[in-house]
Order: C-alpha cells, then sequence, then structure tokens
C-alpha cells in the first residue's frame, strides 16, 4: 500500500469516526440541554431558551459542516480560521433566533450577547 492510499485510508475512516462521535456528543448535549432547561422556572423563558440553544446548536453543526471540517480536513484551520467559524455561527444563531426570544433571553440573563457566546463555545466544546 503506497503513502498516498494509506494517508487516504486514515482520512476516510477518521472522518467516519469523528462523524459518529460528533452525532453521540450532539445527542448527548440534547439530553444535557433537556436537562438544563426543565429546570427553568418560567415557561416563557423556558420555551425561548429551548428555541434558541436549538438554533445556536443548528448554527454550530452547520458551520462546522459548511466550512469547518473542510479546513481542518486540509490543515488549513488556524486560530484566524476558529475566529471566523465562531463568527460564522454567531451570525447565522443571530439569524434564526427571533427578536422576542432576544428579549426574553436578554431580561432573564442580562445580556443576550454575552449567552449566545457563551452557548456558541459550550456547543462547539461539546461536540469536539
Amino acid at each position: 500500500m503506497t503513502q498516498t492510499q494509506l494517508t487516504a485510508l486514515i482520512t476516510t475512516v477518521g472522518l467516519g469516526l469523528f462523524s459518529a462521535v460528533v452525532v453521540f456528543a450532539i445527542t448527548l448535549l440534547r439530553k444535557k440541554i433537556a436537562d438544563v432547561t426543565a429546570t427553568i422556572k418560567n415557561e416563557t423563558i423556558r420555551k425561548y431558551v429551548a428555541i434558541a440553544t436549538d438554533a445556536v446548536l443548528q448554527a454550530v453543526q452547520y458551520t462546522a459542516q459548511t466550512f469547518v471540517d473542510g479546513l481542518k480536513a486540509s490543515g488549513q484551520f488556524t486560530e484566524e480560521k476558529q475566529n471566523e467559524a465562531f463568527e460564522k455561527a454567531k451570525a447565522t444563531a443571530i439569524s434564526m433566533i427571533t427578536e422576542e426570544a432576544v428579549n426574553v433571553i436578554d431580561e432573564a440573563y442580562g445580556d443576550f450577547s454575552v449567552w449566545l457566546d457563551t452557548k456558541i463555545e459550550q456547543l462547539v466544546k461539546a461536540t469536539k
């Protein structure tokens, strides 16, 4: 087997395993999110936090699939690209979250922007 074939095999298997781990992590993360959300007493807050958290999770997954995975596979995922990925995920999440949800989260947590930044970081770490 040549070096090129071995590299292709390792890349194929590695990406397959990575995908399986990500699916498992996302399932576990959704369970944890459900547990945390269930402890929130106010039904309106719980509703909007769950909707916004799901939007952030979708944004993180979308950014990983459309931007990060390709850069990682080619070895071009630098700190600069990591920051760019964060901003892409944040912009996508913001476009998916309603103004009403932003207001409810802002009122419940004090600052929507800080909540969003920490939620993105939490979800990125959980999906690694």
